[in-house]
């Protein structure tokens, strides 16, 4: 019985000292170990791709394109994410990139495609269209006695002529995808609307009507053409097909009839149309800009001089223009809300009609700088500027494309 009683001592010490040792337990002054549990392990990494984008979108064969997509880690471990670059379905390189827990990155792979032609390019199931062309300026000349049209290289050399007849042409565009050029001319007695080949041939005429129309621009899409015309008895902006049917006025100035609107410009994403109002006397323009449908259109200059034909940068951030709010008519270029506007040429004479180069790495002007008017070149900062027209003639309306 006494060693019963012993064995049971000792089994009620040896509890007992368990119980002290025991995290989260006290001793009689209150000191003990508090038990702290151990983090639970962390997410893996969850990575996923979007934003892929071209800059520049449209180039120049030979010319380098810079190719991105942003990866976002939304795990929370960190992680390795091997981006591959396909272009018309086949490999071209894989990257590897690591992305912190929480953090995004953009991963980027230099592209250059020596052959014109439209290129998929593709990084991990995003895709956007590549194209590769051969660059083309169509301008206005009046060089063999009236405007006609004609297209010369971006250095200024092999100039051809494109149309013949007794009328004048003016105001020619080039369609998305370089293969037509639409312009307005009076070779029937009336202002109208023609489309035709690069090469001068298979001219359509798209518009009949009584009125003036003018000052064509193709959507991106080469879906439908914004125009000019005054078949309300002062000037307005229409959108019609491509072929010239389902005509629908945008614009309204019924408020104030002494206001006509004119040079419509699309967006790079076809949202926008950018264009430029006067009165009468001409000597107060502004730009302003609308939704496609005609909706929601606000003033972007508001400036008490003359603002003029708008050209959208092809990224959609930068507006040129030409205006004379320093005295005489110079070229100028803004943000696309009308904010940080700069002047970019600065001499006594008159600078008007910026359009961009596709690759938005050259802007195209005509100047009467050198006594007669005749097409420029210069860098979107206003340097670099070269002469790239020299006849004695006027020459004028220059529109960049890729062919």
């Amino acid at each position: 019985m006494k060693r019963l009683a012993l064995s049971f001592m000792m089994l009620l010490l040896l509890l007992g000292t368990m119980v002290v040792s025991c995290p989260g337990s006290s001793d009689s002054n209150g000191n003990g170990n508090d038990y702290v549990p151990s983090p639970p392990p962390p997410t893996p990494a969850e990575l996923n791709v979007s934003n892929i984008t071209l800059t520049p979108s449209e180039v120049e064969a030979g010319t380098e394109v810079v190719v991105s997509i942003d990866v976002a880690n939304t795990g929370g471990s960190e992680g390795t994410y091997a981006a591959t670059l396909e272009v018309n379905g086949e490999i071209v390189e894989t990257k590897n990139i690591v992305v912190a827990a929480g953090a995004t990155e953009t991963v980027s792979f230099q592209l250059t495609e020596d052959t014109p032609g439209m290129y998929a390019v593709s990084l991990d199931g995003l895709t956007a269209t590549l194209k590769v062309g051969v660059p083309l300026i169509v301008f206005v000349s009046d060089r063999d006695g009236d405007l006609e049209i004609y297209v010369m290289n971006p250095d200024g050399s092999n100039v051809v002529k494109l149309t013949s007849n007794t009328g004048w042409e003016h105001h020619p565009s080039w369609s998305p995808d370089g293969r037509k050029i639409i312009f307005e001319s009076n070779r029937d007695g009336n202002v109208e609307i023609y489309v035709m080949n690069p090469d001068g041939s298979n001219v359509v005429k798209l518009t009949s009507n009584p009125a003036w129309d003018g000052q064509p621009s193709w959507s991106p899409d080469g879906n439908k053409i914004a125009f000019a015309s005054n078949r309300t008895g002062h000037g307005e902006i229409y959108v019609m097909n491509a072929d010239g049917s389902n005509v629908v006025q945008l614009t309204d100035n019924i408020t104030d009839i002494t206001r006509s609107s004119e040079d419509p410009m699309w967006s790079p994403d076809g949202s926008k149309i950018a264009f430029a109002t006067h009165s009468a006397s001409g000597d107060d323009g502004e730009i302003y800009m609308m939704n496609a449908d005609g909706s929601n259109v606000v003033n972007v200059t508001s400036n008490p001089a003359s603002d003029w034909h708008p050209s959208w940068s092809p990224d959609g951030q930068q507006i040129v223009f030409f205006s004379n709010r320093d005295g005489d008519y110079e070229i100028y270029v803004m943000h696309a809300d009308g904010s940080n506007v700069v002047k970019l040429t600065d001499n006594a004479v008159a600078d008007y009609s910026p359009s961009w180069s596709p690759d938005g790495r050259k802007i195209t002007f005509e100047s009467n700088r050198d006594g007669t008017l005749e097409i420029y070149v210069m860098n979107p900062d206003g340097s670099n500027m070269t002469r790239l027209t020299t006849s004695s003639a006027m020459d004028d309306w220059p529109n960049w494309a890729l062919t």
